[in-house]
């Protein structure tokens, strides 16, 4: 099973802790509201 650690900055300027995706899951990005990864499609390179 391969994984992503997803770090997102605090106001603080701190990361916290990570949030864990599986290869089936998608990521929704943050800063980009619309952008979804799906990291199925990443992992298939």
């Amino acid at each position: 099973m391969r994984l992503v650690s997803v770090f997102i900055l605090q106001d603080n300027k701190r990361y916290g802790r990570p949030e864990l995706y599986a290869e089936l899951n998608d990521v929704k990005v943050s800063i980009f509201p619309d952008l979804i990864i799906t990291l199925n499609t990443v992992f298939e390179f």
